[in-house]
């Protein structure tokens, strides 16, 4: 039967809808009308690009790993290591990667060469002085907290208690409110200094000059072209300062360095807990780990391993963080704690909890498992609607998601499946949203094609949030798989997984294992390097895990583990090749190597 008026079916229609589509696009992007010429310019295209993406989908699928992920393999670094000695392995990942050879990385970024910092100084130490209110407003996050907590810590050492706001990310979003500067105003405050927000706050901000507060806003976010009328704004982009930028609580380690020098305290009591708090902030806030970002952690990881008691060590403690600490331990055991304060309730309990008291401590712990457990959950119900569906852009929303994780949710969907995700918070007719996204697709970008549809939106081109009406959800949706249909291709829109090197199993040995520490610390921009293992018959492997949800193998003197790939125990029987991390498993006072698997595939024959 012939399909009614209006309607199209199989690839005919593709190719039609795809044509509307561009054309659509190019009478929004055009000053001067659509022409003839211009329609027969973009249906060939569209019909050729339409072939193109059939074939890479077949090509493809030919060619995936067993999770479903291509692999983007770098230099082969064998021959190099073959004529010379396999300890050269991490050298030569430096110097692909651009980093300097063993740690070696410049000066951590200096506060003083912020035009506005004298006044900012001046104030502060007026403040001290005259024994001012002093508010301090930050932000939910791991960042805005650890920052905040430096800050704190610096007018503590002075005998001043400020007054300490950070919003709650349910209640009263991201960022200075009207509403709290109000609160200040009522409360006598003086002087207001802001972490980690208040680049943007330009209504905030006047508010606050005209009820008699000054404001310091120390900030990393992007700077509007309206800078806010504060009394000092220290910020590394307004100092023209080079990327990559440091985070809030690097930027609030600077400013705290450059007063205490300026007080004549080069050294200060408590130094080493500033500089982890730092570190921890800046390794949880996902800033590029190059240049004195890089510095600034090293120098915070070498801190936190010569913590003395205090409530710091204690969190790590209970983080499971006994021995040598690592980047991946802040990552994955310390920053997830801090951050949990602000994602499940309150983000003053995670400050409370750096600062010593022991049952926001306790609480933190609690916060913490809630919120594993409620990720789990959730993640377990995206991925069935995602598995049902097969959506070219997930699209996530239910009242049982909260604002806090919602973001969490839309990272491991996107990291799953390679595509970006919008995950959905219902709150009564108004949903708050969290997307990520995958490289060549600014998804901040794609909210600007469709911002009729929203009633507030902002992030950059990997991640952005939004508010927008329930009513809108369906729309929303169809309009967002048009455009990134649109924008990428088949081949763009798988998952991959970015490998260093080929590496032969000869040149697997504990020296080898020990040197790649050297790289540290690992995070943006200098991730834990990947190595493709060719064609080798693992023994003994099996799943393991309460829930059989991990693969465990070995090779003649080398433990592999495999988590999250507990159900290809029994499938990957075969030669196989192996994307895996290298590591050292210690038991007993024994030391070997150790494999972390992150992907296999059947070898080639």
């Amino acid at each position: 039967m012939d399909a009614p008026a209006g309607e199209e079916d199989g690839e005919d229609a593709d190719v039609v809808r795809e044509f509307r589509h561009r054309v659509e696009r190019l009478a929004s992007q055009e000053q001067a009308p659509v022409t003839a010429t211009d329609l027969l310019t973009e249906l060939p295209a569209v019909a050729a690009d339409h072939e193109r993406r059939k074939t890479d989908t077949v090509t493809l699928t030919q060619s995936l790993s067993l999770t479903g992920r291509r692999w983007i393999i770098g230099s082969d670094l064998r021959p190099a290591l073959q004529k010379g000695s396999p300890l050269l392995l991490a050298s030569l990942i430096a110097g692909n990667r651009g980093l300097p050879i063993g740690r070696q990385e410049g000066a951590m970024f200096d506060a003083t060469t912020i035009r506005d910092f004298p006044v900012a100084a001046e104030r502060i130490f007026r403040a001290i002085r005259d024994g001012e209110l002093v508010a301090i407003f930050g932000d939910y996050d791991c960042d805005g907290i650890t920052g905040t907590a430096q800050l704190l810590r610096f007018f503590r050492r002075r005998r001043m208690e400020p007054v300490v706001r950070l919003p709650h990310r349910q209640h009263e979003g991201y960022g200075l409110r009207e509403a709290t500067v109000r609160e200040f105003m009522d409360a006598g405050i003086g002087l207001l200094i802001t972490i980690d927000t208040g680049i943007a706050a330009q209504r905030e901000v006047a508010l606050a000059r005209d009820g008699g507060m000054d404001v310091i806003i120390i900030d990393h976010h992007h700077t509007p072209l309206l800078l806010p009328p504060a009394t000092a704004i220290l910020h590394p982009g307004v100092a023209g300062a080079p990327e990559p930028h440091p985070a809030a609580a690097g930027l609030a380690f600077s400013v705290v360095q450059a007063l205490e020098e300026a007080d004549g305290h080069a050294g200060w009591d408590g130094m080493d807990i500033d500089l982890s708090l730092a570190a921890i902030g800046t390794v949880a806030d996902l800033v590029e780990l190059r240049g004195a970002n890089r510095g600034l952690v090293e120098r915070g990881i070498a801190a936190i391993r010569a913590l003395p008691n205090c409530p710091l060590r204690t969190l790590c403690l209970h983080a499971g963080v006994t021995g040598a600490c690592t980047s991946r331990d802040i990552a994955f055991r310390i920053a997830p704690r801090i951050n949990a304060a602000g994602r499940m309730a309150d983000p003053m309990i995670g400050l409370q909890a750096l600062l010593g008291d022991m049952q926001s401590l306790l609480l933190l712990e609690q916060l913490n498992q809630e919120r594993r457990s409620s990720v789990e959950a959730l993640m377990r119900d995206a991925i069935g609607e995602v598995e049902r569906t097969s959506p070219i852009f997930p699209c996530i929303a239910s009242v049982l998601i909260t604002p806090g994780i919602a973001g969490l949710i839309a990272g491991k969907i996107t990291e799953k499946y390679g595509r970006p995700s919008l995950v959905a918070s219902i709150q009564g007719d108004r949903c708050t949203a969290s997307l990520r996204s995958i490289p060549g697709y600014h998804v901040t970008h794609a909210l600007t094609r469709m911002q009729e549809m929203l009633q507030s939106f902002g992030g950059h081109a990997q991640a952005a949030g939004c508010t927008f009406p329930l009513s809108a959800l369906g729309e929303l949706r169809e309009r967002l798989s048009a455009d990134l249909a649109q924008s990428l291709t088949p081949h763009d829109l798988l998952p991959s997984l970015s490998v260093d090197t080929p590496l032969s199993v000869a040149h697997i040995t504990l020296p080898v294992c020990r040197s790649i520490d050297g790289l540290e610390p690992f995070g943006q921009g200098n991730p834990e390097p990947r190595f493709l293992i060719e064609r080798v018959t693992l023994q003994d492997m099996r799943a393991m895990g309460k829930q059989s949800n991990h693969l465990q193998a070995r090779l003649p003197g080398i433990k592999l583990v495999g988590f999250g790939l507990g159900s290809l125990a029994e499938q990957a029987r075969e030669p196989l090749d192996l994307v895996c991390r290298l590591g050292i498993d210690e038991w007993n006072g024994r030391k070997m190597p150790q494999l972390s698997i992150d992907d296999l595939r059947f070898a080639s024959s």
